[in-house]
């Protein structure tokens, strides 16, 4: 109860299926939240933001804004596809701040299973120069705007995954569907 939600917010606007949703506590509108950018899971195969919405509001009635991103599935969209949509929605959500009523200096990445992989890899993006350069990617938020990250069950390296779940036909499903082949390189 008291929560509020702006549904259907685009994030990128040359991409029509580039949607966020903002919680945020009613009692706090006027007011610069700090954000929590959650990322759903799925195996990068399924999810959306509806799906956690819930949760969301949970953690918006702490006196947060929660804004849950989605970002194109697998096999539709391959690896970094997502990566590039989850860095615009933070490039949204920090450049509208203002008129959102979010802290542009305090946002919290979080995310789990897919979403948390991807949380972490954009978290990088921040704290590392030498990262994005090598991904050729401009991070969204600076390194002093990211105040923490929380991944939950996130799948963090491809090669380890495709060794211990050789066998298993979900573990095949992803790598082929996510990043295109069952035997990712480095």
């Amino acid at each position: 109860a008291g929560i509020r939600t702006q549904e259907g917010l685009n994030y990128d606007p040359e991409d029509p299926a580039a949607l966020l949703d903002i919680h945020r506590p009613a009692a706090l509108d006027g007011r610069a939240l700090p954000v929590i950018v959650w990322i759903h899971g799925g195996g990068f195969l399924a999810g959306s933001r509806a799906e956690i919405a819930n949760y969301a509001r949970i953690l918006a009635a702490d006196g947060y804004a929660v804004a849950v991103v989605d970002y194109a599935l697998a096999p539709g969209a391959r690896y970094p596809v997502p990566v590039h949509q989850v860095n615009r929605a933070l490039g949204y959500l920090s450049g509208n701040a203002g008129e959102l009523g979010l802290d542009s200096g305090r946002f919290i990445l979080g995310g789990d299973s897919a979403g948390a992989q991807l949380a972490a890899q954009v978290a990088a993006l921040a704290s590392s120069p030498e990262y994005a350069k090598a991904m050729a990617l401009r991070p969204a938020l600076a390194r002093e705007q990211l105040r923490g990250v929380v991944l939950f069950c996130g799948p963090h390296d491809a090669r380890l995954m495709a060794r211990q779940g050789a066998s298993s036909w979900f573990v095949r499903t992803v790598l082929w569907s996510y990043l295109g082949t069952t035997t990712p390189s480095d």
